[in-house]
């Protein structure tokens, strides 16, 4: 932008124009004016706004937006399927699923279904908190059937939470940074996607629910979970959340942006009018403390699955990838951060802490070699939780005696068809060249299934030629 902008001030977005509600160092919050997100605050980049729009321009902008050009429904709708059988295609190519076609192009489907629908908790019994492990070996499709998992959660009515740890800025040795990212990944039915922790506790607040008790009356720590909650529901009630919600998410989703005392104090001169200073508590959700934090980490995972039940939902799934990673590369002093917070989350998962039952589902991602401490530790919780272990088949090769492998090639076939306005070759055709080409011996290049799907959109591609050729 030509000058830095200014809070109020309307602005081009890739989003469409939008208002700048606050401004915080390389971010603004903007409130987007049009299209299917408007009304809805969100953060972006300051480099990514454009320059500054007139009101004229603004006004001829909305009109545009909110007028535009009438398209048939059914050209509409032809237009939107193409294009995302194209997007299908393309993650295809990398050996990725996009979310939208689990249920068609995911190998074993059903038993997968079966398996994980009998894992998922029950917001009815008493001790209703597990976990379980998905082993696998590189490119045999942990990643995918994690979202596999989300997937089913989500239709069945869970909150879901999903987290890759790095070994480095995303560990279970650093509980605020895994926080950070995870609390930040929630997804639900009728969530809204920004700011979506702070959504949940309003959508548990619009339902009369009072604030849970996390951490026991008469123990000697403060309950974040309730005392964020208390104060989400009386800024609420003074008609504040609109104007102080990007400060409220900060503290909630354990952002570094700004501390506590930070938004603490911007709060209470915001409020000053009508809430008395002294009646605004609030701390960070992980503490400073070092030993302190895995029963931060504990307590704000527990808080989260009990609010989601008190918002209508059954419960919090929570996946966690690539944990061989982990296992791999944190340092012994971050090792042992780790053991402890996993230490703890043991303790919780039999019963042995005094923090309240809840809906609460957990699975890790590890791979079948895997000899480590860490691991060791996850299989413990496995146990002691009374969870289960699925292991993946890996993929061997391409059989075309196999119905279900063929069902699935079709498929591919069929949406590679629509996607480009191409019919050349029947499915026997298909069939008849995966016997002949697939070359078995590259299929560990990057994972068995994974090179599969790589291969065989390639097969596609110079089948039918390029996929904006001329030709299609």
């Amino acid at each position: 932008m030509g000058e830095y902008p200014k809070e109020g001030e309307h602005v081009k977005t890739e989003y469409g124009p939008a208002t700048i509600s606050h401004i915080r160092k390389k971010e603004v919050y903007v409130i987007l004016e049009s299209g299917p997100l408007q009304g809805q605050k969100i953060p972006l980049p300051i480099s990514s706004i454009s320059t500054l729009i007139t009101p004229e321009d603004v006004s001829k902008k909305v009109i545009r937006f909110d007028k535009p050009q009438k398209i048939p429904m059914r050209t509409k709708d032809l237009m939107n399927t193409k294009i995302h059988k194209q997007k299908c295609i393309d993650s295809l190519r990398f050996g990725l699923v996009p979310n939208e076609y689990i249920e068609q192009l995911t190998f074993g489907f059903e038993d997968l279904e079966k398996w994980m629908l009998s894992t998922f908790p029950d917001s009815n019994q008493s001790r209703n908190q597990v976990v379980h492990q998905i082993v696998g070996r590189f490119g045999e499709g942990k990643s995918h059937t994690m979202s596999v998992i989300r997937h089913l959660a989500m239709r069945e009515g869970y909150l879901v939470a999903r987290v890759e740890v790095d070994g480095n800025r995303v560990s279970l040795s650093n509980p605020q940074s895994f926080l950070y990212s995870l609390l930040n990944a929630l997804s639900g039915k009728n969530l809204k996607p920004v700011m979506p922790l702070l959504n949940l506790y309003l959508k548990a607040i619009y339902k009369g629910s009072s604030a849970p008790t996390v951490v026991p009356h008469g123990v000697n720590k403060n309950d974040r979970i309730e005392i964020m909650y208390n104060l989400i529901q009386r800024l609420e009630s003074y008609g504040y959340i609109e104007h102080l919600d990007y400060l409220l998410d900060l503290v909630l989703t354990c952002s570094d942006e700004m501390t506590a005392t930070e938004v603490k104090a911007d709060i209470v001169e915001a409020t000053k009018d009508r809430i008395h200073p002294w009646s605004i508590r609030l701390y960070p959700m992980i503490g400073k403390t070092v030993v302190d934090r895995p029963r931060d980490f504990v307590e704000c995972i527990v808080g989260t699955a009990i609010v989601a039940t008190l918002a209508g939902y059954k419960g919090l799934i929570v996946t966690i990838d690539e944990f061989e990673v982990e296992s791999a590369l944190l340092a012994p002093k971050d090792k042992i951060r780790a053991k402890d917070t996993l230490n703890l989350l043991s303790k919780y998962l039999v019963g042995s802490t005094e923090y309240p039952n809840s809906s609460l589902g957990i699975y890790f991602a590890t791979v079948p070699e895997e000899v480590s401490e860490l691991k060791e530790l996850i299989d413990i919780l496995v146990d002691g939780s009374d969870g289960k272990t699925y292991t993946i088949q890996a993929f061997e090769e391409w059989n075309s005696n196999s119905s279900e492998q063929v069902s699935v090639a079709k498929r591919i076939h069929e949406i590679y068809k629509e996607s480009y306005s191409c019919n050349h070759y029947s499915d026997l055709d298909i069939v008849s060249r995966l016997d002949s080409e697939i070359d078995k011996m590259d299929l560990y290049d990057s994972g068995g299934i994974r090179s599969f799907m790589k291969q065989y959109i390639g097969l596609l591609d110079s089948l039918y030629g390029p996929p904006f050729g001329t030709d299609i």
